[in-house]
């Protein structure tokens, strides 16, 4: 019998050996096909920018090909700006409008991104015209972080990240401005949510008003999961079966190996009961012997 299990398992051994070569070297055509024409079909709808530059200035917040708005501020002399933007994919086409001829304190530039199946994404630089006129920030604190150092009378937007476990939340925010007579007015600081917040800080004096905007990015996280995440031992072992369950010849064999396991334990436990079955029926005949 057991001349017999070694042979039936040799038996499955080579068929489930054949079954994953076929597998690996015949459909692994398709797989590779249905790769590459997920790829094409991401190409064609991509309509995201690679890069966008304004030349001689600093888009805030950085760029990100997520985030779709943008602020520059410039001098009141300014009537034109020089802008560059490459899109993720080289066959897509990108229009530039609103560049020129800079007549408002507000100016909204507009880059649009059409992909090869003519979807398209339009991302937003909003050009503010200010001049200096001596009134400005000299101290910004937010929920106890000191944004003082970051300040520059010749920039007038800013971008701070804040975590929490809220979903809703009321920031604290202290500034001072530069001249004692001011009034600072915080709008858009209650009730923020998980995201962009847009808090804008309005400086008041009797000649003056300057306005600065900062723009919130609101994390809200669980502190449980976050610290189980943060974790190098869980990290890794995420990682490692992750990257097995996405390498198909891995899970093939693997399950290959399940059912080659599982069909050795059938057969073995019909191998069992046969025998059982017979010395029953062996202990039968003894019986009637006896008799």
């Amino acid at each position: 019998m057991k001349k017999i299990n070694i042979i039936i398992l040799s038996i499955l051994i080579i068929f489930f050996s054949v079954s994953i070569y076929d597998v690996s070297y015949g459909t692994s055509t398709t797989y590779g096909t249905n790769e590459t024409t997920d790829s094409i079909k991401s190409d064609r709808e991509n309509n995201y920018l690679q890069s966008l530059l304004v030349d001689g200035y600093e888009l805030y917040p950085e760029f990100n090909k997520n985030i779709l708005t943008y602020y520059i501020v410039l001098s009141t002399d300014v009537s034109s700006l020089d802008v560059t933007a490459e899109p993720e994919n080289g066959n897509a086409k990108v229009k530039i409008t609103g560049n020129t001829s800079l007549r408002n304190t507000e100016n909204t530039i507009k880059i649009t991104v059409t992909a090869e199946n003519k979807t398209t994404k339009t991302y937003n630089i909003i050009a503010t015209k200010q001049k200096d006129n001596g009134l400005s920030l000299t101290s910004l604190n937010i929920e106890g972080t000191d944004l003082s150092s970051n300040l520059d009378s010749l920039n007038h937007y800013y971008t701070f990240d804040y975590k929490t476990n809220k979903d809703s939340i009321d920031l604290d925010i202290k500034a001072t401005a530069s001249s004692d007579d001011a009034t600072i007015e915080i709008v858009g600081n209650k009730g923020l949510g998980a995201g962009e917040n847009l808090v804008t800080i309005i400086l008041k004096d009797d000649k003056n008003t300057s306005v600065y905007e900062v723009l919130v990015n609101i994390n809200v996280e669980n502190i449980l999961i976050t610290e189980v995440e943060n974790n190098d031992f869980f990290e890794n072992i995420k990682e490692k079966v992750s990257n097995f369950f996405q390498d198909i010849y891995k899970v093939i064999a693997l399950l290959s190996v399940i059912a080659v396991i599982l069909v050795f334990l059938i057969i073995n436990v019909i191998v069992k009961l046969i025998k059982n079955k017979k010395a029953d029926k062996n202990r039968e005949r003894l019986r009637k012997r006896v008799k």
